[in-house]
């Protein structure tokens, strides 16, 4: 063993673990501040709180160099556009402060960094670079892109089992080197922010629907002012409020004004303070066309809220049909806005719902329940600070447990090495009595140690 170890996991709920202090970079240059930055900057906080260097690359004046200002995160600056990864100045800056830096991991966010960025990290030779893509859109099979995803990246991490799904259905190179991990949420931070905040206006109807995402044509906002228009017909006392800025702005307006929908609908531009936007709402509305995935339904559903969306990409996967929200099959207008007035008059559903979402939602998503943050102690020279099992004969092995974690095999002789049958030498050793043969990381140490110990059922251990 060198001075760090690490390994890269690809179970469901794991991202990054690493066995000892590493310098970890994020590296996202978007001047907004949505569901990936977000992730980003939660991930390098929970990173740096378990002791290891975290750096970030960031676009001058967006959202997240302030973040790294406020939270004291060390980071760099960098303009790029759509050509950068051309511009061997700007690469060849970027690889000297990837050395300079020691960086061991780079975790891209877009399609720009991991152009430029990932190009750099390659010539610097950064052992881990990983692409933690959120858009369950499938990227272009261009040369381009079979150079990113087959040379520049080591690991390709997805939010979704969709967004998986999407890359491999163009770049099928990729395959084993992606895995889904969906993004996780520090309740512990979310739980302690207010939930009240002057942001947030006082409410003047029975019922309060919200939305809290960019003004996209994704996004669809403008199903929600056909959902006004039928409420106010049904008579309804009830308020819309839509959180967020985007270049749908001006035309939601102008559909507000239109349908004399200003005292129904608000526009409440950005929303600094979610939880308390979700604790003031009575149900989350979500029509977008499509997501990676869907923050504002899983910090929703912590509040023990209902959400309604379209049954498309990564939403079934967060949504649970009438256990935390409601999955509307056909992607319209019309049907949406039915299901979502069905849902309204079904009380016994909401008061189901509203007991059910936020405990299903903190087992699910909870950060601190993920394999990457937690704390593994390296064996000290007496093995005394780690649980070990004593292996003599076959059955012996039945007593390791089949759980997940990271292993060590040791040893006092030079043993056969079933799994590696080339590599029979002897192993570097950590103590007097003990030697190193393997150490690595499994979702089940039992079968693993088969693996390793046993070359075949009759010939007993290796």
């Amino acid at each position: 063993m060198g001075s760090k170890s690490s390994c890269i996991l690809g179970r469901p709920i794991a991202l990054l673990t690493f066995a000892v202090s590493m310098n970890i970079c994020f590296f996202n240059t978007t001047a907004f501040f949505g569901g990936g930055e977000k992730k980003h900057l939660g991930y390098a906080l929970k990173y740096k709180e378990f002791g290891h260097s975290v750096q970030m690359v960031v676009g001058p004046g967006s959202v997240l160099e302030s973040k790294c200002i406020e939270h004291k995160i060390e980071y760099k600056t960098v303009k790029l556009g759509g050509t950068s990864f051309l511009n061997p100045i700007k690469i060849g800056k970027l690889k000297a402060w990837f050395s300079e830096k020691q960086i061991d991991v780079v975790i891209f966010n877009g399609s720009k960094d991991i152009k430029t960025g990932g190009k750099a990290a390659t010539h610097a030779r950064v052992k881990h670079r990983v692409y933690w893509r959120g858009i369950a859109v499938s990227p272009k099979p261009t040369r381009l892109n079979q150079m990113i995803f087959g040379k520049y990246l080591t690991q390709v991490i997805t939010n979704s089992q969709e967004t998986k799904n999407k890359i491999l259905e163009s770049l099928p190179l990729a395959a084993t080197k992606t895995h889904v991990v969906y993004n996780g949420i520090d309740f512990a931070a979310y739980d302690s922010i207010p939930n009240t905040s002057d942001e947030i206006p006082n409410r003047t109807a029975k019922l309060v629907l919200g939305n809290a995402a960019r003004l996209t044509k994704q996004k669809a906002q403008h199903i929600l002012i056909d959902l006004a228009i039928r409420l106010k017909q049904e008579e309804i006392d009830f308020e819309v409020w839509i959180a967020g800025k985007g270049e749908e702005k001006e035309n939601l307006e102008q559909l507000i004004s239109a349908n004399g929908l200003q005292k129904h609908v608000k526009m409440l531009g950005f929303i600094s303070n979610v939880k308390a936007f979700m604790s003031a709402i009575d149900i989350l509305v979500f029509p977008s066309f499509w997501e990676g995935f869907g923050f504002s339904i899983v910090e929703a559903n912590a509040c023990n809220k209902p959400v309604i969306g379209f049954r498309i990409s990564s939403n079934p996967e967060i949504i649970e049909h009438k256990e935390t929200g409601v999955l509307v099959d056909e992607i319209s207008s019309e049907r949406f806005v039915e299901e979502t007035l069905q849902l309204i008059q079904n009380d016994k559903l909401r008061a189901h719902i509203s007991e059910n979402a936020s405990a299903r939602v903190r087992i699910k998503f909870d950060l601190d329940n993920q394999a990457s943050f937690k704390k593994y102690n390296l064996p000290d020279n007496e093995l005394t600070n780690v649980p070990y099992k004593h292996i003599k004969e076959s059955k012996d092995i039945e007593s390791i447990p089949k759980g997940g974690g990271i292993y060590f095999i040791t040893t006092n002789e030079n043993i056969y090495h079933c799994m590696h049958p080339d590599t029979n030498k002897t192993p570097e050793k950590i103590c007097e009595e003990h030697e190193i043969v393997y150490n690595g990381t499994a979702s089940n140490l039992r079968a693993r140690a088969k693996k390793h110990l046993l070359r075949h059922k009759s010939e007993g251990l290796s």
